[in-house]
Order: C-alpha cells, then sequence, then structure tokens
C-alpha cells in the first residue's frame, strides 16, 4: 500500500484533495508546519504540499532532509509570488493553483513512478555493489550510481516536456554506459512507424531516413515479446525471415541491443544502443538495470501524451464553445464550473473570471440546483424554460 500525505493550512484543501486521491492508497493529512513531525516517524512515499510563501517552501527543503527519497508534488498559487528559495528545485513537481482533480491525478501518478524507480535503482545498487561485473557500470563507484539515479529521477521530473525527458534519460544512459551510438525512437501514429526522436552519435541524415514499420521486424518483435535482444541473437536466427529483418534494423539503427519502452503493455519506443567506445559489448547486468530504467521512462512519456491529448482535446472544445450562438455551462465531479463560454458570460451578465473554477453555487438560482440535481441523480432536462433570480429574468 502506497502511503501519501497531504500537507495544506486550509481545511476545504485538504477535504479537496483527499477527496480526488485514488481511494487505494493510504492517505494521511496534516498543516504544513506539521509535516516533519509527521515524517520523523511514519515513512512517506509521495508528500503533496500547498505552499503558499517563502516560509512554507523552508518546511519542505526539512522534509527532504529527513527521507531523501520521498517525492514531493508541490501545489503553488496561479499569481506571482517573490519566492526566496525556487519551488522547482526543492520539489520534484510543481502544478500551479487551481488545477483540476484529473491533473491532479495525472501529475501524481508521475511521482508514484518516480518513487517505483528509485526503489528498484536502489535494489540494483544494492545487489551490484554485493556482486561486481565487467564493464562499464562495474568500474564506476557507489558515486556513480547515485548519479545514475539523479540522472534517471531528473529526467522523470521533466514536467510535461517529452523531449525534454527522452534528452535527460539519453544522456544519463551515455554519461553511464559510455556508448558510442544510441538513439530513441517513438511512434509515430498517422502512418504507423517508429521514427528516431532522439539521438547521441548517429549521423542525422541516417535519422531522416530510418522508418522502422510497428507490424514488421524489431518493433513487431519487441511489442510482442516485450524483452531485450541482442543483435548476436538475430543473426543466429537470420534463417527466420522475422530475425533477418530484426538484424537488418539493428543494422540500419547502429545498434548491437535493442531495448523495449512499454508501458501498459504499449510499446511506447526503442531504445537503441550502439557498441561502447571501447568497442566492449553490454553485459547481461547492465541491460536488465536499462530495461527497467526504460520502463519507468515509457510510462513517463505515456503519460505526457496523454496529457499533450488531453490538453488538444480541450483546446479545441473552448474553440468551439467559443464561437457557439447558446450559452455552455459545464461543472465537473467536485461542483466547480469548469466552462462558461463568452455566450453564457452575455446571456447571464457575469464576467468568466467571476465564475470559472468557483463553486457552482455561484450561478444564478435554479441552474446550479439543476446542475447539481443532475450531477447526484442523473436527471436530464430538455428544453426546459426557468425564471433566474433575483431579477426573474427568463
Amino acid at each position: 500500500m502506497r502511503s501519501i500525505l497531504i500537507l495544506s493550512n486550509q481545511p476545504e484543501k485538504l477535504a479537496r484533495l483527499k477527496r480526488i486521491l485514488p481511494t487505494d492508497y493510504s492517505i494521511f493529512t496534516a498543516s504544513v508546519q506539521e509535516g516533519p513531525e509527521f515524517l520523523r516517524t511514519s515513512p512517506i512515499d509521495v508528500v503533496i504540499a500547498d505552499v503558499l510563501n517563502t516560509k512554507d517552501l523552508l518546511v519542505l527543503q526539512e522534509i527532504r532532509g529527513l527521507q531523501a527519497q520521498c517525492v514531493i508534488l508541490c501545489l503553488v498559487p496561479e499569481k506571482e509570488v517573490v519566492w526566496e528559495e525556487d519551488p522547482w528545485e526543492i520539489s520534484d513537481f510543481v502544478l500551479r493553483e487551481p488545477s483540476s482533480g484529473r491533473e491532479i491525478r495525472a501529475i501524481l501518478g508521475r511521482a508514484l513512478e518516480k518513487r517505483n524507480m528509485l526503489e528498484q535503482l536502489n535494489i540494483l545498487q544494492n545487489r551490484h555493489c554485493s556482486a561486481p561485473i565487467s564493464g562499464p557500470l562495474a568500474s564506476s563507484s557507489t558515486p556513480a550510481w547515485e548519479q545514475l539515479i539523479k540522472g534517471v529521477a531528473k529526467a522523470l521530473s521533466a514536467s510535461f516536456d517529452l523531449d525534454r525527458l527522452l534528452d535527460l534519460f539519453l544522456d544519463t544512459v551515455v554519461e553511464m554506459l559510455h556508448s558510442s551510438k544510441v538513439s530513441i525512437l517513438t511512434l509515430d501514429a498517422q502512418y504507423k512507424e517508429y521514427r528516431i526522436r532522439t539521438y547521441r552519435g548517429v549521423s542525422p541524415v541516417l535519422v531522416s531516413r530510418v522508418r522502422l514499420k510497428a507490424d514488421e521486424g524489431l518493433p513487431l518483435w519487441l511489442a510482442q515479446e516485450g524483452r531485450i535482444i541482442r543483435k548476436q541473437e538475430a543473426e543466429s536466427k537470420a534463417s527466420d525471415p522475422l530475425f533477418l529483418q530484426i538484424d537488418r534494423d539493428l543494422r540500419a539503427l547502429q545498434a548491437i541491443a535493442g531495448i523495449p519502452l512499454i508501458a501498459r503493455g504499449s510499446l511506447i519506443g526503442i531504445l537503441a544502443l550502439g557498441y561502447t567506445i571501447t568497442g566492449l559489448s553490454y553485459t547481461d547486468e547492465e541491460l536488465e538495470t536499462l530495461f527497467t530504467l526504460a520502463s519507468h521512462i515509457a510510462m513517463a512519456a505515456q503519460d505526457i501524451q496523454l496529457y499533450h491529448q488531453t490538453q488538444y482535446q480541450k483546446s479545441y472544445i473552448e474553440e468551439i464553445l467559443a464561437r457557439m450562438s447558446s450559452g455552455v455551462i459545464n461543472i465537473d465531479e467536485n461542483e466547480r464550473v469548469i466552462i462558461f463560454n463568452q455566450r453564457a458570460e452575455e446571456i447571464l451578465q457575469r464576467k468568466t473570471s467571476e465564475v470559472l473554477n468557483q463553486d457552482l453555487r455561484c450561478l444564478p438560482s435554479p441552474l446550479g440546483d439543476m446542475l447539481f440535481e443532475t450531477l447526484r441523480t442523473g436527471k436530464a432536462y430538455h428544453k426546459v424554460e426557468v425564471e433566474l433570480m433575483p431579477q426573474r429574468q427568463p
């Protein structure tokens, strides 16, 4: 069971955050000032902190010192605040308020994914320290492993910027494994093919030309098998047309190993590894570690893609609403107004800024009552005429 600690000095904010979080977690609440005392006695996976000023940020610094592996999600005001300390430096994730329940749950998923990654890396680190292996990571000291953890953790904290996430991950791979050529391919859903999105040491000409069909060769095999493939394995089975195509794909990518980036059963991308700068191959332990890291990066990448897709749909809907001749009001599961288009503003003679993200009780009666009834009971109203209070406007 994962544990989440919500910190806020506003009781209504504590109640709202607790209400919108999934029920399959152990959720605790406290004021911001009570946070350090709580963490001195109880291990916590994720801290969600409602931060309003620099004093609250200093509390988060203290929390970081108490439980270094705890992931901190910081909620900051939408308006600009003069910070003496940088929230983006102290926290793992920062989200501006007001935020919807969906946005908070999405970034919480990223935070928990990062927590899982840190735990697994810690296990791998202990295993490698007790059983040294040959290769680039074997000669690395404990600080090198710590640098690896920091590098991947930094990548997972790359907000909703997919390119930055992949770039940071690739930089970490090159630094720790000393790969001469490495690239990440992602799926182009429109053409159903994988293309190189970010790379190191690979010719730009090659990058512009490589296209791997999703239902052929390397992508097909990785999606079906969900495991690493080395070039030697493909060459040894080259009598099979599929493995022959895999060998060709790896050769085209100048790679000796392909690692799947799988999230929720889907092949999000492919990590293609060339030889190390010394010409040596990678050990099983190194590839196993990289597979673990790639799985976390794949989950984060899928979340980012879903986020941008949602944002695009939201913008598209807002553009349609702005052009409609009818007034449109929409509330969410927390009874807040999340859509209030221009025509609604004209009809009700209320500014959008006064209504948006407010409780539905801000609407003139009986609109709020009708929306509440529909939300709670599912009752539908169709072409119903009402008089809006207090002016009794029809």
